[in-house]
């Protein structure tokens, strides 16, 4: 059985795979600016700068898969890419010492600006990248390539048990295509690194070979960087990745023809698929767990199947007395009798002072309330009720979980369920006779009990043991109340329920929905809690319900997504929306999700309540405005009526009169008209325009001389 990784040692293994990645980005990011300034290993260089940042990429990868599927990756997961981690800071400071990063660095910091042409041949004379220098970073690139290939293995191993998990849990044509891939990918992956563990061994090998055999020209005569790595030899052992080669590739270092290599790590390939996902994932024991679900059923099962044997005339106080049980939680799909409608009238308690049972047997003579039969399993299993939140899925909640029907109940009541039940006797100390304006029954005067007493039910004969008074008595002891008028007799108002609340748990492709805490549907069998277990849950709640600022507040991370909703018209008919939704980490139970709808209630209130302070203080700038232009306007009428006189309208324009044209004598002019008068005439038809007949005559014959 695969040991459960500890919280300290993934947090070690975050740390660490942090500190590395930094690391390499540094370095390679260093190692292409040495290249840019000296050419003469810019090749071997760039191809180590390359290498070293999809290590750093490649572990940063590994890291977040083992956090991503939470106890899916077991202890030897986390160790290993612990190991590799080390593995990779080794061959990061081998990089370093071969390469004259530092000094360059030193350079720049205490000559200033220098000439790129001394800095350059300072830099290649301490470089001496010869023979030996080569080999040794063909090794490292091997080494550093065999680094990467396993922590990609690693990946595609943890998506390949997610995979077969899935598939387990839904045996569907879509997780049995996805399993063929993941398993094709993981083998070619595994293809890749064994042969390049076997490329790394004989690149280090010959490498050795080099530097026993170095001509004495190089060891003689070369710089101090060059009798360095004479000096230092082996750098990073290719030994410690044995541990990631297939058992039987152990001994296959001599060189050999690339076809043979393919050949023999072909055929151990598939084998050695399913060896490392019993190493490295937890796969076994959720396989077994699944076993035991389908060889002993799911818990709830059973619950439905004593339902279902038990008589008929049992069900309804059967269904009441489960429900006492603290233990008791309802199952995927209730049956009618659990799945009253909670805006219906609540039954009237019966209080009885009595130690007895409550629940007495009911005779089949007597009208009893109809209990609903219990859903067959095809019916509480069915996937069809709830529809998938994701893009193009349809509703949000399907329509028959929208209104619950409420119990019907046959045409004769019990007298259980009569509203007189709830009175008890006389005697009893939880008698409801405390409300002065509710109807008070009449007395007889040679019986104790109340008229239309409950004598004819089931509990009769616990009314009839107790001790009896008269009439007279009662009213001795009791105060005498008036009855009521009529018009003062009303019926309580019913309180007003809020609607249920809508919400969702998902876990990967399965979800789980919910009404308050009344699950009411899903597409999976499995239950919620097994879920959890191997993966990480997410809670959805649409924006109506939940505001980003609720959620931010009580400190969850969550993501806001828009989704596809049936909305009823009108006419019946349906039309789709996109609806705000908040995906919110972590699978919330009710008590969580209520907290943030009340919350965001509060928050809507205090932003109702300012909107309306806003308003008010709107409206009343709004009347202090009037009431000042009002005072102005009366200001100005006080002054004008002080002035004296009527006001004057302003004189109008010149320009829009006409003069008035008076003969220069005493006489008026005789008109052309024949007559005399004073005339207003226009400026163009003024007497100094208008020619006569005569004048325009002998203009005429002027023209003809």
């Amino acid at each position: 059985m695969q040991a459960i990784p500890s919280a300290n040692m993934s947090n070690d293994s975050n740390a660490l795979v942090l500190v590395t990645e930094e690391r390499g980005a540094k370095l390679s990011f260093a190692l292409y600016d040495f290249s840019m300034d000296v050419s003469s290993a810019m090749g071997d260089i760039d191809r180590l700068a390359k290498g070293v940042n999809l290590l750093a990429l490649g572990l940063r990868q590994a890291g977040d898969n083992l956090k991503k599927y939470g106890i899916l990756p077991s202890e030897e997961a986390w160790n290993t890419v612990r190991h590799v981690s080390l593995l990779c800071q080794e061959a990061f400071d081998e990089v370093e010492l071969m390469v004259p990063l530092q000094r360059l660095q030193n350079a720049r910091n205490t000559d200033g600006p220098v000439s790129d042409t001394s800095l350059t041949t300072r830099l290649r004379n301490e470089l001496d990248w010869n023979v030996l220098a080569q080999s040794k970073a063909f090794f490292l690139l091997e080494h550093i390539e065999s680094l990467r290939l396993t922590l990609s293995v690693i990946s595609q191993t943890l998506y390949t048990a997610n995979a077969i998990a899935l598939s387990r849990r839904e045996q569907n044509q879509a997780h049995e295509s996805l399993v063929h891939t993941q398993r094709l990918q993981m083998e070619t992956l595994i293809i890749e690194q064994q042969l390049s563990l076997l490329r790394t061994c004989r690149s280090f090998d010959r490498f050795r070979h080099k530097v026993d055999n170095a001509p004495l020209a190089v060891t003689h005569n070369a710089s101090p960087q060059s009798m360095e790595l004479v000096r230092r030899g082996n750098g990073p052992d290719p030994s410690a990745l044995e541990v990631y080669q297939e058992p039987s590739l152990l001994q296959i270092h001599q060189p050999q023809d690339d076809i043979d290599d393919l050949a023999r790590v072909r055929s151990i390939s598939r084998s050695f698929v399913d060896g490392l996902l019993d190493r490295w994932t937890s796969l076994p024991e959720i396989i077994d767990g699944y076993r035991e679900i389908d060889q002993f059923g799911d818990p709830r099962e059973g619950e439905v199947k004593q339902i279902d044997a038990a008589p008929r005339r049992d069900l309804a106080n059967m269904g009441r007395l489960v429900r006492r049980n603290s233990n008791y939680r309802p199952a995927a799909a209730e049956s009618e009798i659990d799945s009253e409608d909670e805006t219906a009238p609540r039954r009237p308690k019966l209080h009885l002072s009595t130690a007895e049972p409550v629940l007495q047997e009911v005779d089949d003579s007597l009208p009893s309330v109809s209990a609903g039969i219990p859903a067959p399993r095809e019916q509480l299993l069915s996937p069809q009720y709830a529809q998938s939140w994701s893009a193009g899925a349809g509703n949000y909640f399907p329509s028959s979980h929208r209104h619950s029907r409420p119990r019907r109940a046959s045409q004769h009541l019990s007298p259980l369920s009569s509203p007189r039940a709830s009175f008890s006797s006389i005697n009893s100390p939880r008698a409801s006779f405390s409300s002065v304006n509710s109807p008070r029954p009449s007395f007889s005067n040679t019986s104790g009990s109340i008229d239309g007493s409950v004598s004819g039910s089931p509990t009769s004969g616990i009314s009839g043991n107790l001790p009896t008074r008269s009439a007279t008595t009662f009213r001795s002891d009791m105060p005498a109340f008036p009855p009521p008028p009529a018009q003062a007799v009303q019926p309580m108002p019913k309180l007003r329920e809020r609607p249920p609340i809508p919400w969702r748990i998902r876990v990967n492709q399965e979800y789980w929905d919910y009404r308050d805490e009344l699950q009411v549907g899903s597409n999976t069998r499995m239950e919620l809690k097994t879920a959890l277990k191997d993966f990480k849950a997410v809670t959805e709640i649409m924006s109506d319900y939940v505001t980003r600022d609720a959620v931010k507040e009580r400190g969850f991370d969550f993501t806001r997504i828009r989704i596809p909703v049936d909305v009823p018209r009108p006419d019946g008919k349906t039309r789709t929306e996109m609806l705000s939704c908040l995906c919110i980490d972590g699978a919330l139970d009710f008590n969580d999700v209520k907290a943030l709808v009340r919350r965001t209630e509060e928050m809507r209130a205090e932003d109702e309540r300012e909107e309306q302070r806003r308003r008010e203080r709107r409206r009343e700038s709004d009347e202090r405005r009037r009431e000042r232009d009002q005072a102005a306007k009366s200001r100005r009428t006080s002054i004008t009526s002080q002035s004296g006189g009527p006001v004057r309208p302003p004189p109008p324009e010149r320009s829009l009169t006409t003069p008035v044209l008076k003969a220069a004598s005493g006489a008026a002019a005789p008109a052309v008209h024949g007559y005399t008068s004073t005339y207003r005439y226009s400026p163009r038809t003024s007497p100094n325009n208008v020619a006569t007949p005569h004048t325009e005559e002998t203009r005429t014959t002027k023209k003809k001389k």
